[in-house]
């Protein structure tokens, strides 16, 4: 464990020990302030906010995840464009601009959709993955904080909807609160991970162990008086404060408090008995070595001073010889091997673009074996409407107190169609429910309703096929699953069956996959003609 008395400067020690390739784990860091992977993600955030504000925008586009230059922002309004990715980039009569720009304006236009149509941080989520700023961060030095600091981005918002925030605006407004003025720790990658060192400020090391401490940052102390003072003599404590107008690294003082000099030596006491304290920790986490670093040159200054009187005859540890940060930083590159280099990371990169696996449903994989699809214009009345179906039949298998009227009734405003056809779908739902399919799932030992999977597929690519399965049950000789379609049949009942015949078949052959266990029935149920249809 390598511990500081401050967190100032852990990022120089976490970058050294990176620099080794030594896994260390920081605790108690500013890094989430100072991360700039933030710093560009809240001005991107803002435009998408508000598509009116040209700062934030014209910053994005010249930010990172952009790189539009100061030439090609110039030549884009010279020539007729807009910066507002609300309005068409075809009004630039330059081309390259038009192209560069536009394409970045219909990211952000994307990026301003999902977050009108979409939760704040489901939004974000969305963001961050079309960015692909955290797998970015993570190959960049300090990567684990880098990314982790993004991460941490994340769960602040997820946070923050479960506080009741609704709107992305008043989100992009509290991240830059945690970002400027909130405290907040930064997180890496792979917060708890063993086997590393633990870098960290002493406040966070009470309670902790280590078989061997370093106490490092030898020289860091504060450099100013104190400018407040708690008085803990009372029953409630009382606070002083100094007035003070800062500007840069200059402390003006435009007031104190009443017998300031007497107040300030008292809070003087009190932080010396507090930096003992903090010392008596600091030297007991060690269980077998304890490595003091010091300054010889100023043995009276810095957090660990009070320890070098007692450090007489105690043998130091051998200097290494020539560091690896000094021997990288002293190299030269030549142009053969920036070539090479180049050469090397354009075939790494070409490898990475080649999929491992692929992903596929298994509704496109059963249409798309069907040669042609047997369903006329105006042949049902849409997905809203069948996913109003299936979600009352799943409501109706999970709850059999279910208010069916009021349930229809509140599914019918969500999805935005007229109530008038509130009549119409809960008799459609009471007819499955007086089925003997629905019946005989009632009377089942196991039932399960609404059901997703995802298998591998071991084939040339592996692929990962996911699917939802309405309705499974077990009867004593064994499962039966059943898939819901509400599509009108107008005399087409056997062409539907045809179409559908392969993902219900695909249905059964990954459910005994799964389960270990036979499926003995499966089939589709037509709800339009209250039909139940066994392959």
């Amino acid at each position: 464990m390598v511990l500081l008395r401050y967190k100032a400067h852990l990022a120089i020690y976490a970058r050294a020990l990176e620099a080794f390739g030594i896994p260390f784990q920081v605790t108690g860091s500013s890094g989430f302030r100072d991360s700039e992977e933030l710093r560009h993600l809240l001005n991107l955030l803002a435009a998408v906010a508000a598509p009116d504000d040209q700062v934030a925008l014209i910053a994005t586009l010249r930010g990172q995840f952009f790189g539009v230059n100061d030439d090609l922002l110039y030549r884009f309004r010279a020539a007729g464009g807009k910066f507002s990715y609300l309005e068409s980039p075809d009004q630039c009569q330059d081309e390259e601009p038009r192209k560069r720009l536009g394409a970045a304006l219909t990211e952000l236009r994307q990026f301003h959709q999902w977050a009108r149509a979409k939760p704040p941080a489901a939004a974000l989520s969305l963001i961050l993955d079309r960015l692909g700023i955290i797998p970015l961060a993570l190959i960049r030095q300090m990567g684990d904080s880098r990314a982790g600091n993004l991460l941490k981005a994340l769960e602040l918002a997820l946070w923050e909807a479960s506080e009741n925030l609704t709107s992305f605006a008043d989100l992009v407004v509290r991240l830059s609160e945690y970002y400027a003025e909130i405290e907040v720790e930064e997180m890496s990658v792979e917060p708890g991970k063993r086997d590393a060192v633990r870098l960290m400020n002493l406040h966070k090391a009470k309670g902790l162990q280590a078989e061997m401490i370093f106490l490092a940052d030898p020289l860091k102390a504060p450099d100013h008086r104190p400018s407040l003072h708690i008085s803990r003599t009372a029953d409630t404590a009382t606070g002083y404060f100094v007035a003070i107008r800062e500007k840069g690294f200059q402390r003006d003082i435009l007031g104190l408090p009443p017998k300031w000099p007497e107040k300030e030596s008292l809070e003087v006491q009190y932080q010396q008995a507090e930096e003992e304290r903090l010392l008596y920790v600091a030297t007991t986490r060690a269980k077998q070595l304890l490595v003091v670093s010091t300054c010889p040159e100023k043995s009276n200054r810095g957090p660990w001073k009070d320890l070098y009187p007692y450090l007489a005859g105690v043998p130091g540890l051998p200097a290494p010889g020539q560091s690896m940060v000094e021997a990288i930083s002293e190299g030269k590159i030549f142009p053969q091997a920036l070539e090479t280099a180049r050469s090397d990371r354009a075939a790494r990169i070409a490898w990475g673009k080649q999929p491992s696996y692929a992903v596929e449903s298994v509704t496109a994989a059963a249409k798309a074996s069907t040669l042609e699809s047997p369903f006329p214009e105006d042949s049902d009345k849409g997905m809203s409407w069948g996913r109003i179906v299936h979600r009352l039949l799943e409501a109706a298998a999970r709850d059999a107190a279910l208010n069916l009227d009021q349930s229809a009734h509140n599914m019918l405003v969500e999805e935005e169609r007229p109530l008038t056809e509130l009549d119409e779908v809960v008799a459609l739902v009471k007819s499955v429910m007086g089925s003997e399919l629905w019946q005989r799932q009632a009377r089942a030992e196991k039932r399960l309703v609404e059901v997703p999977f995802s298998l591998m597929l071991q084939e040339e690519i592996p692929k990962v096929m996911s699917g939802v399965i309405d309705l499974a049950f077990i009867e004593p000789d064994g499962w039966v699953i059943a898939d819901y379609k509400t599509d009108r049949v107008n005399g087409n009942l056997d062409a539907l069956i045809a179409f559908y015949r392969r993902q219900v078949e695909m249905y059964k052959d990954f459910w005994e996959r799964m389960s270990g266990e036979r499926v003995k029935e499966a089939g589709l149920y037509f709800v339009s003609i209250n039909q139940w249809v066994t392959l």
